[in-house]
This record gives structure tokens, sequence and C-alpha cells, in this order.
């Protein structure tokens, strides 16, 4: 799959994902680049919360004025020629999708009021889609015009949006991987080692304070990671100036790398295409009582994206019925639904729960919602 880009312009555009990450200011930067490796003509991104709609961010990019101001007007109409939100939500999470492919009517392309006022004076004549977020929490999505021109997506662009996907979906949670540990700090380690994003919080002097076990494998090969006397340290020079540097303003508090962190893009001992990504940890993060002043994260370009039920499921030792509890609680259904959906009784799904609760060390279920939110990070599958 990697052969419909670089290497080099993949670890890129990873990179600018991740300064989004940190940074929302750097979104409009990130698609524009995005935009143009797929010969897009325009971009949107959308991030509204559930259930009170609010908008968390709203991005276009090349798109003019005029057809900025008059999009909404079309977005009722624009959703059904996808095929309406029910059928959309059915659609793998992790997988991109193009309105000519997807539409389950392609005549309506032609005659829909979408295409002949909005669409088609532009040129347009078709739109990628990407989901950033669907559950309980947020809903997300990401788009891409496509000029005429040029016609529909093709295997190529898919190819290269399959890719990123997982790094935009990350990108859109990666702030709350800093609050982990108000679950329990007694458990960070754990919930560390379930994690498939190698991990290592650093101390002054790039001294290593905890390494997960992804990044332990790192560490044992001999590229690019370099471990001794307990100091961490990267072969290429570059990134090792940045790394330092970066570990440095976080460890002496200086504002100029804040809270926002900085991504620093790199080549992995296997050829793959990845990022760091440093971020500071607050003076009261429970993390610093370890001797961490840093989080580095290491992003690998062929990672996958998946749910926070594993993560708890791993470190609470759920059993797979509490697992599927859950996860239909974490998506904001009631007892009643979940009884439903699983085809048991409602004193089943309570009994389950009650564990949970006791596993956990929650008591409400919307501690179970929260829970989750925070932990919608990529886990190892």
């Amino acid at each position: 799959m990697t052969d419909c880009i670089s290497a080099e312009r993949l670890s890129t555009l990873i990179g600018l994902i991740y300064d989004s990450a940190i940074d929302v200011s750097r979104w409009s930067a990130a698609l524009e680049a995005i935009r143009i490796e797929i010969d897009g003509a325009s971009a949107t991104l959308d991030l509204v919360t559930v259930p009170d709609a609010r908008s968390v961010l709203n991005i276009m990019t090349n798109i003019p004025a005029p057809y900025c101001d008059t999009m909404l007007n079309y977005a009722g109409e624009a959703l059904e020629l996808w095929g309406g939100i029910e059928r959309l939500s059915r659609l793998p999470l992790h997988l991109p999708m193009t309105l000519v492919r997807t539409t389950p009517d392609i005549g309506l392309l032609d005659t829909a009021r979408f295409s002949i006022e909005w669409a088609r004076p532009q040129g347009l004549c078709d739109v990628m889609g990407v989901w950033l977020a669907r559950d309980s929490q947020a809903f997300g999505v990401l788009g891409f015009g496509r000029l005429e021109k040029h016609g529909p997506y093709g295997d190529r662009e898919l190819a290269i949006m399959t890719l990123l996907a997982p790094h935009l979906q990350r990108a859109a949670t990666i702030n709350r991987l800093l609050d982990i540990a108000a679950i329990q700090q007694s458990n960070f380690a754990a919930l560390f080692d379930v994690l498939s994003v190698p991990i290592l919080l650093v101390g002054s002097g790039m001294r290593l304070a905890h390494a997960n076990a992804a990044a332990r494998r790192l560490l044992d090969g001999t590229e690019p990671f370099r471990l001794r006397d307990g100091l961490l340290s990267l072969s290429d020079i570059g990134s090792d100036r940045a790394l330092a540097a970066a570990i440095t303003q976080a460890t002496d508090g200086r504002t100029s790398l804040g809270r926002k962190g900085l991504g620093i893009p790199m080549r992995l001992n296997d050829g793959e295409v990845g990022a760091l990504h440093v971020l500071p940890l607050a003076p009261n993060d429970a993390l610093r009582r370890s001797g961490a002043l840093a989080a580095v994260f290491v992003a690998r370009s062929l990672a996958p994206f998946v749910g926070p039920t594993e993560i708890i499921s791993e470190l609470f030792g759920l059993t797979p019925s509490e697992a599927r509890v859950f996860q239909h609680v974490a998506d904001g259904r009631t007892l009643a639904q979940i009884a439903v959906a699983l085809g048991v009784e409602n004193s089943t799904v309570k009994t389950h729960l009650l564990r949970v609760f006791d596993k956990t060390g929650v008591r409400r279920q919307a501690e179970v919602v929260q829970m989750a939110a925070t932990l919608s990070i990529p886990v190892a599958g």
C-alpha cells in the first residue's frame, strides 16, 4: 500500500497531522498538504460534540468564499446523497469513502440541488470522506472535494487516505493521553503496557523513567533508539538534537514548548515511517511522581486504530460479556437497549454492569462513558 506515496512524503504528512493534534491552529496547513497530495480541490473538517452538537472544530480550505457561506444550506441533502446517517454509521470507521463509490443512487449526483447549485458550479465531481470520530462523545468527518478534470477519486487516493486515517483519528484524541493517570495512578504502567503506541516517559537529562512494552521492543533493537546508562538517545543526529531540545524545554518549564508538545518525523529501524511526539507533563500530573517530565509517543504509519474496550478488558480483567456491556454503556445505550442488543434479560445486563463497576472502580454509567472517552486511543489488537 505504501507504493502509493513515498516514505518521505508520508512522514511529512504524518508529522503535520500530529502537529495539528498538539496545536489546532495547524489543521489548515495539514489539510492543505493532504489535499495537494491527493489532487483534491478543497477540504473541510467538522468535529462536534454529542448530543449537544457543539462545534469543536470547523475548518475549510480552498473553498471560494461564497460557497463557504452557503455550504450548510445543503448539508441535509448532501448527507442523503451518501445514503443517510444510519448507512454511513455502518461503514468501517478506519476506511475512507468516496461519494461516487458510496452513494446508493448514482443518478442523484446529477439531479440533486446540492450538485446543481453548489458542487457543479465549482467544478466538483466527487468527495472523499474520512471519519474522525463516531461515538457517544463526538461526531467528526474530514472531506476533500475533487475537480472534474481529475475525475472521481481512485485507488491511489483511497490508499493514501487509508494510511493517514488512523493518524487523523488519533490527532483528535491524543491530548487525552496525558490524562490517563486520572483513572488510577497505580495502574498507569499496566495501562501503558496494553497500548500499541510505544510510550517513553523521560525525565531530566534524557533519563528514561518508564517505557511500556511496545517501547521496550524498540529499545531492544539497534535503531533508531539507544539506551546507555539509563539515558535515551537517537542514532540520527538531527532527530536526537530535536528530541533533546524538546525534553530540555519540557524539563526546565520553558513556555515555548508549553502544553502543545513537539512532533519530530523519523524513520524506524525496519524502514517504516514514523514520528516522535513529545508532550510535556503538567506539574500536577501524577506521572511526574515517577520522575517523568515528558511523554514521548512513537507513532508508526501502519499501526491500526482501535477503540478503548480492549484497554479496559486487559487492565481490569473484564470477561467477554462484561466487556460487551462496557462497550454498549460507553456508546450511550440504556440498560434496556443493551438487553435487546445482546438478547438477554435486563437483570443480566445489570449484573454485568455491577461487576464492571466493581472491577474498574467507577460507580455510575456516566463515569464509564468518561473513561471510554479518555481511552479512545490506539491499542494493541
